[in-house]
């Protein structure tokens, strides 16, 4: 608006008079010049502009500033708390180094020394980074599933040094619950990953088709049960997840006639190609193993009902070329979301603590951190933050 101003009364000084004259000029000269000083960055140096997408339209102007003030972490009353400090931060860039490839691999990457300082290994057990979890009330699975089924969701994926996740829990809300089963609130999983030889699934992630697929038996290794879950994204970029309950000995073995049949099946409707020829092919490639947790998010007037899971003790390990190889990730958490359209409290929770939502992929990462010579540009910040402080061992078939 001021250019715009500032260039009519250019326009209208030049038109008083039909000649050039001194006063002419030095109107036009001052008017200039009030600009040049006005937009001067050398002026406005301490200033600072950043623009934020809210989540919903807001009426009144009081909550739409405490919206903002907690979106960005802003204490009500001012203070000089150091939390409050913004951090400096300094980045160094390197490559990744490769080690001996008969005993072990430690893949040293540029990364941001931020990350560096949460990410030794023994500094903080799982068991103490839960630890804000303790004071919650429980949950069973059928009131979790009854409160927080999600017709429309959105899922969200955050990997953080484990360091970092008791100060994000710590500002959940006091009527959050976890999920207990048998008096146990940290479960243990493992999930068996399927493949074809030609790794058509971590291709089509990696590359981003539309149409992918990915195969997996999932057990929970204290309750016993297992089950077939075959994820498909069609042409309508939906993701759809079905599953099927399997034998526990069918879980850690190649698939059987039904559930190959069962695959193909939806595989076809999902409308990959060649879906009985994948299905045929697929082979167990890939187990990961972790403890999860889950929470869950009653639903306010500002925030919709939510849930999340938490995993710890990450580990992978796959037999692909003999031998096998162990990854192992102790000091990372993934911590995952599922909303509706608003984000929940521990989305928020996250963003004020300065996390921000990540692709990551507990088969495709895992992938490509164990064998460094498959393509994984959808996962590299994600590797290169969070995995170069990984060793990959290998384990005796």
């Amino acid at each position: 608006m001021s250019y715009y101003l500032a260039a009519l009364a250019i326009g209208l000084i030049a038109g008083l008079s039909s000649s050039v004259t001194w006063l002419s000029i030095g109107l036009i000269a001052l008017v200039v010049g009030v600009i040049a000083v006005v937009d001067s960055p050398a002026l406005l140096r301490r200033s600072r502009e950043q623009q934020l997408v809210l989540d919903r339209a807001y009426i009144d102007e009081a909550e739409l500033h405490r919206a903002v003030a907690q979106l960005l972490g802003t204490p009500r009353a001012p203070h000089h708390h150091p939390q409050h400090r913004p951090r400096r931060r300094h980045h160094r860039r390197g490559r990744a180094v490769l080690g001996s490839a008969t005993g072990q691999r430690t893949v040293a990457a540029s990364r941001d020394a931020g990350d560096h300082r949460h990410a030794g290994a023994g500094t903080m057990s799982p068991l103490t980074a839960l630890q804000p979890l303790q004071h919650l009330d429980t949950v069973d699975l059928t009131a979790l599933n009854a409160e927080a089924a999600l017709q429309t969701r959105v899922d969200r994926k955050y990997l953080l040094p484990l360091r970092a996740l008791p100060e994000v829990l710590a500002a959940l809300p006091a009527d959050a619950q976890v999920l207990e089963v048998a008096g146990e609130r940290s479960l243990r999983y493992a999930s068996q990953y399927f493949d074809t030889p030609a790794l058509d699934s971590y291709y089509g992630a990696v590359h981003g088709r539309r149409r992918r697929f990915k195969v997996r038996s999932r057990t929970y290794l204290d309750s016993g049960g297992s089950f077939l879950e075959v994820k498909t994204r069609g042409a309508r970029a939906a993701t759809v997840k079905d599953r099927v309950p399997v034998a526990v000995h069918a879980a850690d073995d190649v698939l059987d006639d039904d559930a190959v049949s069962y695959a193909t099946d939806l595989l076809a409707d999902a409308g990959i190609p060649d879906a009985e020829r994948l299905a045929t092919a697929l082979v167990p490639v890939l187990v990961t193993r972790y403890r999860r947790t889950t929470i869950l998010l009653p639903g306010t007037d500002r925030h919709d009902p939510s849930r999340a899971t938490i995993d710890t003790d990450l580990a992978w390990l796959t037999r692909l070329d003999g031998d096998g190889r162990m990854l192992r990730l102790p000091a990372s958490v993934v911590v995952e979301t599922k909303s509706g359209q608003r984000a929940g409290a521990l989305d928020r929770a996250l963003w004020r603590h300065g996390h921000r939502p990540a692709t990551v992929s507990k088969y495709g990462t895992g992938m490509a951190a164990l064998y460094r010579d498959l393509p994984a540009h959808r996962w590299n910040r994600v590797l290169t933050r969070h995995f170069s402080a990984a060793t990959v061992t290998t384990v005796a078939a």
